[in-house]
């Protein structure tokens, strides 16, 4: 994947803005208690990141981690990322939407790097550096702190086991299909009751769209099993 902070000398810096300023305009904008309420969470939560250490030289556990890829994972692994070629729908459909225009959703930002993480092994630096390199809105504290807060490093981190199933996911939070079709065009025909597993579907899965690159559990069990060692020292 590209390297760190590919695009830092292409991005403006942005006016200097008070958070308060923020939140206030927003909400006179968006009177939703919820919407102010999220936006209070992002912008604290992006001074935070300001304020905290980011660079994987200080992340003690990805230095111990093993992000060997196991042998049945195939070499190609990082160039299927880079052409979103996962074939799993939320996954894939997140990327082409992050490469397409730039800006992902945060349960979207979420997924895709849980399973660049923990079901690919990827060192969360790589998944980092390609967020950077796509992100129209890319800061690198915030950007750097959410990879380490799903990777279960660094500050504030989600915990280490917190694994998300991306199949789950996408049932959840996007339960017809809408925004994987959109993005995932090989998927414009199958039903809504497989648009997120369409493996599983008796029709067979579109033509085009490859199988998992992974099993998803098998991952999940041997992503735990190397963080327990870390920890056992």
């Amino acid at each position: 994947m590209s390297r760190l902070y590919a695009n830092k000398d292409k991005r403006q810096a942005s006016p200097t803005v008070f958070p308060a300023t923020e939140v206030r305009a927003i909400e006179i904008a968006e009177p939703s208690r919820l919407t102010a309420g999220w936006v209070r969470f992002s912008v604290a939560g992006r001074d935070e990141a300001r304020t905290s250490p980011f660079s994987p030289s200080d992340d003690v556990l990805t230095a111990q981690f093993d992000y060997t890829n196991r042998e049945h994972v195939i070499p190609a692994i990082t160039q299927l990322a880079d052409r979103c070629e996962l074939a799993v729908t939320i996954v894939d459909a997140g990327m082409r939407q992050l490469v397409g225009e730039g800006w992902v959703h945060n349960r979207v930002r979420m997924l895709v790097a849980s399973f660049l993480v923990k079901d690919l092994h990827l060192d969360w630096t790589r998944g980092a550096a390609f967020f950077m390199e796509h992100l129209v809105d890319a800061d690198v504290a915030s950007n750097q702190h959410g990879w380490q807060w799903v990777a279960g490093t660094g500050t504030d981190a989600a915990p280490y086991f917190r694994v998300f199933n991306p199949t789950l996911q996408g049932t959840r939070f996007d339960p017809g299909g809408t925004y994987v079709r959109r993005w995932v065009a090989e998927l414009a025909e199958v039903s809504d009751r497989y648009v997120h597993h369409p493996w599983d579907d008796p029709a067979g899965p579109p033509e085009g769209y490859p199988a998992p690159i992974v099993d998803h559990f098998e991952e999940k069990a041997e992503c735990l099993r190397r963080y327990q060692q870390v920890r056992n020292g």
